[in-house]
């Protein structure tokens, strides 16, 4: 897929790349982590090492309120995961959750259906109020999810046109 199609026109000095390939040309890499089978709910304690969530991330931020917090020990355990001074932390839980929605509640002519128009950006902004996206940055969000999926579905019906 060409970026255009992906992003719409970007500015000519600007380079269409991945993450990836961004942290391996700055020697890092992409972590993502831990999971439940390495932290249980159990682990968590009052005083502690945070332990940062999706639900944590929000407003290019990390929220400290809810945040989880483990021992040294888990902490050691877990150094893989630590986060560092430099690092970017996203979730892309958001992300998944918004594509899957979305891939499975289009139709070939949803663009030009006003109704499903209408239930897709009702799913955006549930998903959005469950995930606490700032509820003054919605109808912007909303507005870019769209047009990331006006561009993204023709692959999606070519996809469900092969099966």
């Amino acid at each position: 897929m060409r970026s255009e199609e992906v992003l719409g026109l970007i500015p000519p000095d600007w380079e269409y790349t991945t993450l990836g390939a961004v942290c391996k040309r700055g020697g890092g890499d992409i972590q993502t982590g831990p999971f439940g089978s390495q932290l249980h709910a159990s682990d968590y304690i009052p005083i502690g090492i945070p332990s940062i969530m999706p639900q944590n991330i929000g407003d290019n931020k990390i929220i400290e309120a809810g945040i989880v917090r483990i021992t040294p020990t888990d902490a050691k355990r877990l150094s893989r995961y630590l986060v560092r001074k430099g690092d970017i932390v996203y979730s892309k839980k958001i992300a998944l959750e918004l594509t899957e929605k979305l891939r499975n509640n289009t139709t070939v002519d949803w663009q030009k259906r006003d109704s499903v128009r209408a239930r897709l950006r009702n799913l955006v902004r549930i998903t959005l109020r469950r995930h606490k996206y700032p509820p003054d940055k919605h109808e912007e969000a909303i507005q870019l999810v769209l047009q990331q999926a006006e561009r993204l579905s023709d692959g999606w019906s070519k996809v469900i046109e092969r099966n």
